[in-house]
Parts: C-alpha cells; structure tokens; sequence
C-alpha cells in the first residue's frame, strides 16, 4: 500500500527542475547590488503602486541580511475582507520568489519583508518564504 501511494505521488508530482548552480555573489558584491537597487529607488519616493498602497521607502541592512519595503495603506485594517492577511503573505511570496534576484536572497538567508502600516495605524510585517523546487547540481 506504501509503496502505491509513493508511486502515484511520483506519478502525479511535477519533475524536480535540475539547475547548474553558479556561483553566488561574495556579500560584498550583493551587498553594493542592493544599495545601488535602493539608492535607484529613492528619488521616485514616495510613490503610489495602486490606489490604496503607496511604497514609503526601501531599505537594506547587510550586517544583518535584511531587505525591507515600507508601504502605507491608505485604509483601516479592519476594513479589509476576512482571510487579507493570507492572501497578502501569498502574493508577498509569488512576488520575490517568483523574481531571480530577490528569490535568491531568501534562499541564502535573507529576510526579505514588507512592512505595511495602515492609515488606523496598525503595522504588519511580511517576510517572504521561497521553497526550492528544484535540485541542485553542484559545479564540478
């Protein structure tokens, strides 16, 4: 019966996606990237992303591996419908992980996170959790 069941996932499951991993930039280099992507930012801030959300400022902290985006929603809280919070963590995650220079952060330990203050003055913080779907091949 074990084994069945193994089988039918396998069978049923998508294929691991194999990837040559390359080599990860020192935390110097992806440090001075991601001041450089901030510091591009900044002039355009702040800035309105749809008609309630306006992005309020970028921030990287290397010494503690921290990339953060805060925004400001322009509505209370408790004005949003039942389940917001999920459905937010889930398009915060699809976001970075869905973009191949964010996604690696998380992967190599970053917190990458949105702090999203509302006009009621309530704050939340989300942190961006990328799962690896693939195996990797180590270069020889």
């Amino acid at each position: 019966m074990l084994i069945a069941a193994l089988l039918l996932q396998a069978a049923t499951s998508p294929p691991p996606i194999i990837i040559q991993k390359l080599p990860s930039p020192s935390p110097a280099e992806r440090c001075r990237s991601l001041t450089k992507l901030v510091d591009s930012m900044q002039p355009e801030l702040p800035k309105m992303v749809d008609a309630a959300t306006r992005l309020d400022g970028v921030a990287v902290m290397c010494s503690v591996k921290m990339f953060n985006m805060n925004k400001f929603i322009n509505a209370p809280m408790s004005s949003l419908r039942e389940g917001w919070r999920d459905r937010k963590q889930a398009q915060w995650n699809q976001t970075i992980c869905e973009d191949d220079d964010l996604r690696p952060l998380v992967w190599d330990g970053w917190s990458v996170q949105q702090r999203l203050t509302f006009v009621s003055g309530e704050m939340v913080v989300m942190k961006a959790e990328c799962e690896r779907k693939f195996v990797v091949i180590e270069p020889k």
